[in-house]
This record gives C-alpha cells, sequence and structure tokens, in this order.
C-alpha cells in the first residue's frame, strides 16, 4: 500500500481486503466474495481510499440499507449494480439490513493481457471518474446472478489449468455485463468505437494525470490528437466541454481533502499543485459558488451522527 495525496492507495487485492477484514485473495489477479445475511456486518464504515484495480458489486434485497459511492452518500435501490475502476476514491459507510445478497468481484486487468484490444477499449463500460451506479430492474439479478455463480464457484478450485479457467469465466461475466448495459442502460446516441475508444482513453488519462495536466491541449498531445479533433468528440460523446472533466476530477479531489483530510487549506493547495492558495481559493469557488471554508462549514454541520462524516451533494456524472 501507498499513500496518494492524503488517502491510502491499495495496489494488491489483500492489502485491501485485509485492512477492513479477514478474507484472503489466493490469487493475486482476482479475488470474489460471496454476500449473504450469515456474512453481513450490521453497521460498517471505511474512510475514504484508493485501490489500484476494478471491482464489480452486484446485490440484491438491499432496500433500507444506505452506502457511499466516490464518497457521496447514495440512496441504495433494491437491487443494483456498481462498477469501479482504479484509482477512483472511494469511502463506504454501510448501514445493512440482514438481507442483502449479491457478490463483489475485484481483478486487475493484467488478467486480459491476451485481449486484441486493450481491456478499456473492450470493457467501456467502466468510468474512470466515477462508479457506474446503476439500479436493476425486477428479474435482472436472477439473469446475472449465474455469471457471478460461476465465476465464483471457478475462483475456489485449485488446479494446474485453475487460473487460467477462472480468467475465462471473469471474462464471459464481463461480456454478460457489457451486453447487458448496451440493451438496458444505452444512450441515445452511441459513438463510432473509435470515439468511444478515445473518450475512455481520455477520462483515464486525467484519472492519472489530473494533478499535473490542466489542459486539455496536454492531453490532446498524450492521445496524439488535436486538442479541437478531442474538443469535438468530448462535446459529442457527452455533450459538455473536454475542460469540465478535468475540472471536475480536480473538485471532487478538493472536496473530498477538505472534508476528510486534516490538512489545512494552504497544504491542500500545495498538494494539488496550485502555484498559491489564493488561486486554489478562487478556483474552488468558480466552480461551486463556494470558498473552500465556506464549503467545509456546510457540509460538516450536516453530520449523520458523531461517528460518521458529512454527508456530500449528489455525484455530477454517473454515464455508463
Amino acid at each position: 500500500m501507498k499513500t496518494d495525496l492524503t488517502f491510502p492507495y491499495y495496489q494488491e487485492l489483500n492489502d485491501y481486503l485485509r485492512s477492513f477484514s479477514k478474507l484472503n485473495a489466493h490469487n493475486p489477479l482476482f479475488f470474489c466474495l460471496k454476500i449473504s445475511p450469515a456474512n453481513q456486518v450490521k453497521t460498517f464504515y471505511k474512510p475514504p481510499f484508493r485501490k489500484a484495480f476494478y471491482s464489480i458489486v452486484l446485490t440484491t434485497n438491499a432496500k433500507n440499507s444506505s452506502s457511499y459511492f466516490d464518497v457521496i452518500k447514495t440512496n441504495i435501490p433494491n437491487s443494483y449494480l456498481a462498477l469501479k475502476s482504479p484509482g477512483l476514491l472511494n469511502s463506504y459507510l454501510h448501514d445493512e439490513n440482514g438481507q442483502t445478497e449479491g457478490y463483489a468481484v475485484y481483478f486487475k486487468s493484467e488478467c486480459f493481457s491476451f485481449l486484441k484490444n486493450n481491456f478499456e477499449t473492450e470493457f467501456p463500460i467502466f468510468n474512470f471518474l466515477n462508479t457506474n451506479f446503476m439500479e436493476l430492474p425486477d428479474g435482472a439479478f436472477e439473469n446475472l446472478r449465474p455469471y457471478f455463480e460461476e465465476f465464483f464457484m471457478a475462483s475456489k478450485q485449485k488446479g494446474a489449468n485453475q487460473q487460467q479457467i477462472t480468467i475465462l469465466k471473469l471474462l464471459i461475466l464481463l461480456y454478460a455485463l457489457k451486453e447487458y448495459l448496451q440493451y438496458h442502460h444505452q444512450p441515445e446516441e452511441q459513438p463510432i468505437e473509435n470515439e468511444d475508444s478515445l473518450f475512455q482513453k481520455y477520462l483515464q488519462l486525467i484519472s492519472q494525470y489530473y494533478v499535473e495536466k490542466r489542459t486539455v491541449k496536454e492531453y490532446a498531445s498524450l492521445l496524439s490528437i488535436s486538442p479541437n479533433y478531442l474538443s469535438q468528440i468530448i462535446k459529442k460523446r457527452t455533450n459538455k466541454k473536454a475542460l469540465s472533466f478535468i475540472n471536475e476530477k480536480m473538485i471532487n479531489e478538493a472536496k473530498s481533502s477538505i472534508l476528510h483530510s486534516n490538512h489545512n487549506i494552504g497544504e491542500i493547495a500545495k498538494r494539488l499543485n496550485f502555484s498559491d492558495t489564493s488561486n486554489f481559493v478562487k478556483f474552488f469557488k468558480s466552480k461551486t459558488g463556494k470558498t473552500p471554508m465556506e464549503y467545509k462549514k456546510q457540509r460538516t454541520a450536516k453530520m449523520i451522527d458523531n461517528s460518521m462524516q458529512p454527508i456530500l451533494e449528489e455525484p455530477v456524472y454517473h454515464s455508463v
């Protein structure tokens, strides 16, 4: 584990699992937890952190529970699917109803080095800015459950070829999710594959370099395209300016640091690579309408209770 800015960053699955449980991944590339009423903890809070691998959560009977995703309080529907990319800031506050069932899957993209396309291009169902969180309609959990169960059972087996078998089960699960989302959570206009690939790479680069690189021109250079072309693709894909994604990532990081760390505003400004505190305050106010201290005062006034963290506003971006 390493520390990224002010938060823990878990590089290995077992470092993450052992930070809140006695669970152990026998394979460093993947792990599956089967969630049942028998293994639930009534109330569980984990402060903000990052992890360097993907995760998928599928649950049902979760109604009347509450949780945080991307350190944002989320109202939990009866059944949901959540997909998380590496590097996202997470915080968990579970208040379980004792009846939740489902699966939590963790894996590294190295599992799929044999794919013709890179993993991010093949599976654009993952978002590099926010958790893809979606409510499932009646029947969807039971339709998806067999793919998760197959992977879960395979991950428990041992044998000379079992790793390859388990990875193939995981690949089948991912394609099943991709197909489900294409039919049930499809935007009105689908971009052509090349544009979609560039958009996903743009989000991935922002997640990696947002502290160092603040302009569309810098990311266009990394993608070997012109800034104007990149801006056109993002506008067509999302109806938002390309720069807004960079600013959104920076603002989310700033908000989390203000609320979940002991650093003062000057230290946060320095960690986020602003030239001085005044520039950081000016940037923050231009995007939120409040100074950092006004924001902190307002949010910390809405405490869940003395032991829990502040409630944050609803997420800005939830596209699949």
